[in-house]
C-alpha cells in the first residue's frame, strides 16, 4: 500500500495543519530537528518521521520527538539512537537509509553496507528495524531512478522489512 508523507520543512504550522485537514494526511515528516521541535509538538494525529541528517549529538531530541527516524546511516548513529530510546524507556521505529544513487552529497550507506547494519540494529535492544529509506537520483532520466526504486525493492525483500521510504529531491 502506497502512504503519502507531506514534508513540513520550511511550512508554517498553519500550513501544515491546513494540507493534514485538506488531504487527510496521516504521516508528516521533517528533515531538520531544529524545525521538529517547533513544530512536531503542536501536531497531533499524524505519524512523525524524521527524514534529514541526523547527528548523534542530536539523536536523544530525535528520539523525544519522532514516531520514526528514517535517517540511520551508521553503527554509531543507531547506538546514540537505541541509548536515547533506552533512557526513554521508548522501542524506536527506525528505517536505515540508503544512498541507492551513489552520489557523493547524499546521505545513506551504499547497497552493499547494508547487512552489516543490519545486523547491528538487530543486536541492539531499543530498536525496531521497519524499514529503508532512499532519496532517487536528482535527474530527469526516469529509466536511472525507475532503476534505482526497484533496486530498493529488492533490497526491502531480501530483508524481509515492512516498509519502504523513497522519493525525490525536488518532490
Amino acid at each position: 500500500m502506497t502512504k503519502t508523507m507531506a514534508v513540513t520543512k520550511g511550512r508554517s504550522l498553519e500550513e501544515i495543519l491546513k494540507i493534514i485537514r485538506k488531504h487527510n494526511i496521516s504521516i508528516v515528516g521533517e528533515n531538520r530537528i531544529k524545525e521538529a521541535c517547533e513544530k512536531f509538538p503542536e501536531l497531533t494525529g499524524v505519524e512523525k518521521h524524521f527524514i534529514g541528517h541526523l547527528q548523534t549529538n542530536k539523536a536523544a531530541m530525535a528520539v523525544n520527538l519522532c514516531d520514526v527516524i528514517e535517517t540511520i546511516d551508521s553503527e554509531k548513529l543507531a547506538k546514540a539512537v537505541n541509548k536515547a530510546a533506552e533512557k526513554l524507556g521508548k522501542t524506536q521505529r527506525i528505517y536505515i537509509q540508503v544512498n541507492i544513487s551513489r552520489e557523493n552529497q547524499k546521505g545513506g550507506i551504499l547497497e552493499e553496507h547494508v547487512q552489516p547494519l543490519i545486523e547491528t540494529v538487530s543486536s541492539l535492544p531499543s530498536l525496531k528495524l521497519e524499514g529503508l529509506m532512499t532519496i532517487a537520483e536528482d535527474t530527469s532520466d526516469q529509466l536511472a531512478i525507475t532503476t534505482q526504486f526497484n533496486r530498493m525493492k529488492k533490497l526491502q525483500k531480501k530483508y524481509h522489512l515492512k516498509e519502504l521510504s523513497m522519493g525525490m529531491s525536488q518532490d
